[in-house]
């Protein structure tokens, strides 16, 4: 019997799907999105990217001196070094995004519940980098809840960032330097829509694959407002100066969206509802422009992640046509952060993993994942998180998800001469025994 229940054992750790990680490795002091006058929700935006060269860089918030982070790996995350100079002032939120050679970043450069512009400054990824006092875009970024974001095209570096922010109260709003020839220059700021409320948890992606004609280089922008009403909008040109798309129409109010484009050139989005469980909706890159116009042109994921236990954000990573959304665990006063994963392109989505377990997350922000900077690489799937105090580096190798209620796996075992039939199925272990 001893030898049974060994043998049950191992069964029950062979069936289960194993998420591989590596301890966090602390980087600095610091938040990942900022607290005073910022939304509870999830506005993190894209803080982690890595650059053709190999290099890391990360980008955050130094909250007691009020000033913009920014440090760099060239040792696939083991240790960190702060960017040279002097540190630019920021506030609220700060984005990073990357051309595969070049890094770029925006931040709000005033206080949180003012009207202060946002900075954009780049870099390449050789060298020692130092901190740039970056370039005034021009454009506000205010409302109560400030939110931002930023992303890059498949035009000629550096004329090639967009930028989507709050400019409120009420509004979500637009900006680039397409065509533009000398940095600092930027295009006329673009309405977007307007909201009732406050903008927030913003994003903004590029598809950059040519292939993918409906969307090839087009801005798209996905955000909330503190009502729980979640829009979807596409930009009519690469230079947009009007945007095709619409409120959701959610009947569940929403807090904490992710939003990722997949290899399949699909725009995806996730969020968490007022009962903490995460829902989704795709929008199929056969859509035209014009269709972003109607909700119900999305096509929904269904449940996600269903056990009332989905805390603040639902971040969304694509690698190729696997989706993985990230977030805190309610469940636990010190809270673990787990992913949910979908091998294919949010078809059917496995079981929750859990990933962290030694760290109190509160946000977590998966490397950015879009144009010249798939989400895979040698070093697993790559992320930062903060507990509120400090900020920290992790990676994970996913494995092929559970399915959800059980699945049937089975073994072949010879012990003492006979042939035991095992399997997991129901949650529970079986067993036939033969001569």
């Amino acid at each position: 019997m001893k030898r049974l229940a060994l043998i049950l054992m191992i069964l029950l750790v062979w069936a289960m799907p194993v998420s591989v990680w590596a301890a966090a490795t602390t980087i600095a002091a610091g938040k990942l999105t900022g607290t005073s006058g910022i939304s509870t929700t999830g506005n993190t935006s894209h803080n982690l990217v890595r650059l053709s060269s190999g290099r890391l860089i990360a980008a955050f918030l130094d909250e007691t001196n009020n000033v913009l982070r920014m440090y760099y790996s060239d040792n696939n995350g083991s240790t960190w070094t702060q960017f040279s100079g002097t540190a630019p002032a920021a506030y609220g939120v700060v984005a990073l995004a990357t051309d595969g050679t070049n890094w770029y970043c925006a931040w709000k450069h005033g206080p949180a519940g003012a009207t202060y512009d946002i900075y954009c400054a780049y870099g390449s990824g050789s060298g020692t980098p130092s901190y740039s006092a970056g370039g005034d875009v021009g454009v506000g970024c205010s409302g109560a809840y400030p939110a931002l974001d930023i992303a890059v095209d498949a035009n000629t570096a550096p004329f090639c960032v967009h930028i989507c922010h709050s400019n409120g109260p009420g509004n979500i709003a637009y900006v680039n330097n397409v065509g533009q020839t000398t940095w600092g220059n930027w295009n006329s700021d673009v309405q977007v829509v307007s909201v009732p409320g406050d903008a927030e948890s913003l994003h903004l992606a590029v598809d950059t694959t040519s292939a993918h004609t409906n969307r090839y280089n087009l801005p798209q922008v996905v955000g909330m407002d503190t009502s729980g009403k979640v829009y979807a909008y596409i930009g009519t040109a690469n230079n947009a100066m009007s945007f095709d798309g619409c409120n959701l129409g959610l009947t569940n109010p929403a807090t904490g969206c992710g939003f990722a484009i997949d290899s399949s050139g699909n725009s995806n989005i996730t969020w968490r509802n007022t009962s903490n469980n995460a829902y989704g909706l795709q929008m199929t890159v056969s859509q035209a422009i014009s269709n972003w116009n109607t909700a119900s042109n999305w096509s929904s994921f269904g449940g996600i992640l269903t056990d009332g236990y989905v805390t603040q954000q639902t971040a969304l990573l694509a690698s190729g046509t696997n989706l993985y959304m990230h977030s805190p665990d309610s469940a636990y006063t010190s809270r673990t952060l787990r992913y949910v994963q979908s091998t294919n392109d949010g078809s059917t989505w496995g079981s929750a993993q859990t990933i962290e377990t030694s760290i109190a997350v509160v946000n977590v922000s998966p490397r950015w994942q879009y144009a010249n900077n798939p989400s895979y690489s040698s070093s697993g799937y790559e992320y930062l998180i903060d507990n509120g105090t400090n900020v920290y580096y992790d990676t994970f190798a996913a494995a092929a998800p559970a399915p959800k209620g059980g699945g049937w796996r089975y073994i072949l075992l010879r012990h003492l001469g006979l042939d035991r039939l095992c399997w997991l199925g129901a949650g529970k272990v079986w067993a036939l025994e033969g001569g």
